[in-house]
Order: C-alpha cells, then sequence, then structure tokens
C-alpha cells in the first residue's frame, strides 16, 4: 500500500471514531433532555394531585430513580 494510502486510512478510522462519540454524545443528550422534560410534567401534575411519586435510592454509583404510581 501507498504511503497515501495508508494516511486516508488513518484519516477514514479518525472520521469513524469521531462520528462514534457524536452519536454517544447526542443518545445521551436526549436522554438528559427526556428526564427533564419528564419531571417537568411531573411538576407540572403536581398541583392536579396526579403527580407521579418518586423515590431516589442512591448507591455507590449514583442516584437511581424509581417512579411508582400510586403511592401515598
Amino acid at each position: 500500500m501507498t504511503k497515501h494510502g495508508v494516511q486516508s486510512e488513518r484519516n477514514l478510522k479518525t472520521v469513524q471514531l469521531m462520528m462514534l462519540y457524536v452519536i454517544t454524545d447526542i443518545h445521551l443528550i436526549n436522554q438528559t433532555q427526556y428526564l427533564l422534560m419528564n419531571d417537568t410534567i411531573c411538576d407540572k401534575q403536581r398541583h392536579n394531585g396526579t403527580a407521579r411519586k418518586r423515590f431516589y435510592v442512591y448507591a455507590n454509583r449514583g442516584c437511581k430513580r424509581y417512579k411508582l404510581h400510586g403511592m401515598t
């Protein structure tokens, strides 16, 4: 393979890695937006008395949220 071909292959791998990171970042952003929107909906419903109760369970790995419906 020529020197130019090796460089092109490296460039392609670099671009592919960058795209993978971008896709991963977009997925995390979408997940965060969903959670924020879900919390906003819960906050709006709280005034109607239909809010979903949320419990936060803290573990060594961070905060895990469990939503339970119909609990008082």
